[in-house]
C-alpha cells in the first residue's frame, strides 16, 4: 500500500478538524500540522500528528506529498516562497477549496474558509 505524508497548514479549528479526519484514514496517511513559527497551537494536535514549523516542513522536501493550505494570507505567501526556493517539484499544495471538497466527500459539512479567500 502506498503511503502519503500530508501536512495541514494553519492553527485554527478547520485545520485541526481536517487533520483529525485524515488521521482517521489510518496507516497509509501520515499527518503533520504546520504552524506559523510565531503562532502557538490553540490546542494540542490530534494523537499521532506531528507539529512542525513551516521551515521544518519545507526541510522535509519531497517526503511531503500534499500540503493542505488553510493558513492566513501571510503564511500562504511564505509557504509558496519557501517551496519555490527549495526547488521542490513533488509536493502539491491543495488550496482551501480542495480541503472543502475533502470534507464534502467524507460526508461532513465543510467549515467556512478562514484563510482569507485563497488567492494565489
Amino acid at each position: 500500500m502506498v503511503s502519503l505524508h500530508v501536512a495541514v497548514v494553519g492553527a485554527g479549528a478547520p485545520s485541526r478538524e481536517l487533520a483529525e479526519m485524515l488521521c482517521a484514514l489510518g496507516e497509509p496517511v501520515q499527518v503533520s500540522v504546520v504552524l506559523d513559527s510565531a503562532a502557538e497551537a490553540p490546542s494540542p494536535p490530534p494523537p499521532g500528528v506531528r507539529t512542525l514549523s513551516l521551515e521544518e516542513m519545507v526541510a522535509l522536501g519531497e517526503a511531503v506529498d500534499i500540503i493542505f493550505d488553510l493558513g492566513d494570507a501571510a503564511l500562504r505567501r511564505r509557504l509558496r516562497q519557501a517551496l519555490f526556493a527549495s526547488d521542490n517539484h513533488h509536493t502539491v499544495i491543495a488550496p482551501p477549496a480542495v480541503a472543502r471538497l475533502v470534507w464534502l466527500l467524507a460526508g461532513r459539512r465543510a467549515p467556512s474558509d478562514r484563510g482569507g479567500g485563497g488567492g494565489y
